[in-house]
């Protein structure tokens, strides 16, 4: 209920740019039960840290020029991924690999039985593109990035605890950290100042939280875009190409 408190700190020059980036965020839990009655965890606060650059490069070409970023978190786990999703699927037949994006895990049912405090998820992650122009308006980028998550051993064991058929497919060997990976191209024409072509290729690779697992009833959490829910799958990393052809045209200048 409190919102991100975040700031940076940046350099800019004809060479190019560098800043540092942190961000606290509210991690807390919610109630134990259903009710207030069940008590909850206490408060606990994620935070993040992140720096960039930009170099310039125009001895190569005009206007080209290399970014990098990192990302380190805790309980603040979108902040080294991405604020639209909170969570990884990618479905191959009878396979599939996965990974949960969550702040941070606790479990119990009351304070002063089983009750415990939130946990904190680490989240981190490297990204660097390089973007070069043939012409003033042909350029193309090449961008690759890695994002990593774990969790304390406290973590994985409530998660572990709690897996079963009807949640998540973990089996005895249970480890749901994971992480993924991703390289790719993009080329754009700038017809005009307002319209431009591009054409975007993507590489992936899901390297699945429990691999090497079979599961049955599989949980109506995963088991959506036609997939049965009382069928054998197997989980193991996967991969996926994506392609994207894009035309953009602004109307107002």
């Amino acid at each position: 209920n409190i919102p991100d408190v975040v700031a940076n700190v940046r350099a800019d020059g004809a060479w190019g740019s560098f800043q540092v980036m942190a961000a606290i965020h509210e991690s807390s839990g919610g109630y134990y039960g259903t009710t207030e009655s069940g008590g909850h965890p206490g408060n606990k606060w994620g935070w993040g840290i992140s720096p960039g650059i930009r170099i310039n490069t125009p001895f190569i070409a005009a206007g080209d020029y290399f970014v990098a970023v990192a990302s380190w978190t805790q309980g603040a786990a979108t902040f080294a991924s991405s604020s639209n999703s909170n969570s990884k699927l990618i479905w191959n037949g009878q396979n599939l690999a996965y990974g949960f994006l969550t702040d941070g895990v606790y479990g119990g049912t009351s304070p002063a039985a089983n009750g415990t405090d939130v946990q904190l998820t680490t989240a981190w992650s490297m990204a660097a593109a390089y973007e070069h122009y043939w012409t003033p308006n042909l350029h193309t980028s090449f961008y690759g990035s890695y994002l990593k998550v774990t969790h304390n051993a406290t973590a994985q064991s409530l998660i572990c605890a709690s897996g079963s058929a009807a949640t998540v497919p973990f089996t005895p060997t249970c480890n749901p950290d994971w992480s993924m990976w991703n390289v790719g191209s993009r080329s754009q024409w700038d017809v005009t100042k307002g319209l431009y072509l591009g054409v975007d290729v993507l590489y992936t690779r899901l390297q699945s939280a429990q691999v090497n697992s079979a599961t049955q009833n599989l949980p109506v959490g995963l088991a959506q875009g036609g997939k049965a829910a009382n069928a054998n799958y197997t989980v193991a990393d996967q991969s996926a190409w994506v392609a994207a052809f894009r035309i953009h045209r602004d109307i107002v200048p």
